[in-house]
């Protein structure tokens, strides 16, 4: 079977002209856009910008929200897909969590980190955190709050709580031991090990 190729073209477009898609549910901390922006004042812009083009002519993001915030004012190259609206939406549920499925390849990881240096700060917190092995901040789970405000913990709603985990390989089999438990992905099951912690 004939995969269908989506792209319709390689278009340069002024970043604040491209439309935020309100359906987009990532959150970029500050650490993230200064890393973002530490990157791209070193070596520059390297990657396309993904949007699809309403029947109105409007260019709206599937992915790039954070690169279009940082350079409001530049033109920056877009590939413009010729999806649905509902199509676009499934691309902007599944185009990260794929790419968050890779695993580690913990030597290569150290072999690359060793050689890439940058000037800026913030990108060498950045690449310092991921050779510790250090994950991301995790989202708040639907009810976290609720659960944490009937505990006493004192949290107002709306209120967010970022967690860091650093987890040493000795470790693993305990974030292991939690999927199978819960039966969740590996996020998930670190947050269920905090509430444990928390509450």
């Amino acid at each position: 079977m004939a995969i269908r190729d989506r792209v319709k073209e390689l278009r340069r477009v002024r970043a604040g002209d491209l439309q935020e898609n309100a359906a987009n549910w990532r959150r970029h901390p500050k650490a993230q856009v200064d890393a973002l922006a530490g990157v791209i004042s070193e070596i520059g812009f390297a990657g396309a910008l993904i949007a699809y083009e309403g029947d109105d002519g409007t260019l709206t993001l599937i992915d790039g929200h954070m690169r279009a915030g940082v350079s409001a004012d530049q033109e920056l190259p877009v590939v413009v897909l010729d999806v649905n609206e509902d199509e676009a939406k499934k691309l902007l549920a599944t185009y990260d969590p794929i790419g968050a499925m890779a695993q580690t390849d913990t030597d290569a990881l150290m072999s690359l980190l060793g050689d890439a240096t940058f000037k800026a700060e913030p990108v060498n917190a950045m690449l310092e955190a991921l050779a510790n092995g250090e994950v991301q901040p995790l989202p708040n789970p639907t009810g976290w709050m609720d659960e944490l405000e009937n505990a006493g913990g004192g949290y107002q709603e709306k209120e967010t709580v970022n967690l860091t985990f650093v987890i040493a390989k000795s470790d693993e089999w305990l974030v292991q031991q939690a999927i199978e438990s819960f039966g969740v992905g590996r996020h998930a099951a670190l947050v269920e090990m905090a509430k444990k912690c928390l509450i």
